[in-house]
């Protein structure tokens, strides 16, 4: 299963991409992230998504999962992310929102330092969104 661990920050969609089999993690090295110039701009939105359904359709995604962010509060995500998880969620693709609690609770009980030496400090939370889900997914 391939699956997508995205983590949005201001403008940036980060992504990590990894095969998951029986509780064995492999990252797939591909494109970290994927940007929107002007979030205002009708032409960048579309660039966006025909970007992020390009990307997902060229590596063969199963699943996405995005790290998902507070709605109020201190730690409330901005309206720009909030726009662009609507825009992945708009994906035909399975596309769940994983919650940080789930996330800290999931990576304590696993030793994801080696995937972690794995890819760029900046992409860590999507790497734990995605293996928080995928996890999840094989589950149920």
């Amino acid at each position: 299963m391939r699956n997508l661990g995205i983590s949005l920050e201001a403008r940036n969609c980060i992504l990590v991409v990894i095969d998951y089999n029986d509780s064995d993690f492999q990252i797939v090295k591909t494109l970290p992230k994927i940007s929107v110039d002007d979030i205002d701009s009708q032409d960048d939105i579309k660039d966006f998504f025909s970007n992020i359904s390009s990307f997902t359709s060229e590596n063969h995604i199963d699943n996405i999962f995005i790290r998902k962010r507070n709605k109020k509060g201190q730690y409330a995500g901005g309206p720009i992310g909030f726009k662009l998880e609507a825009l992945i969620q708009l994906l035909d693709i399975n596309v769940c929102l994983v919650s940080p609690a789930t996330i800290a609770s999931t990576v304590k009980k696993i030793d994801i330092s080696k995937l972690e030496d794995s890819v760029h400090q900046y992409q860590i939370e999507a790497l734990k969104a995605v293996i928080t889900g995928s996890i999840k997914i094989a589950k149920n």
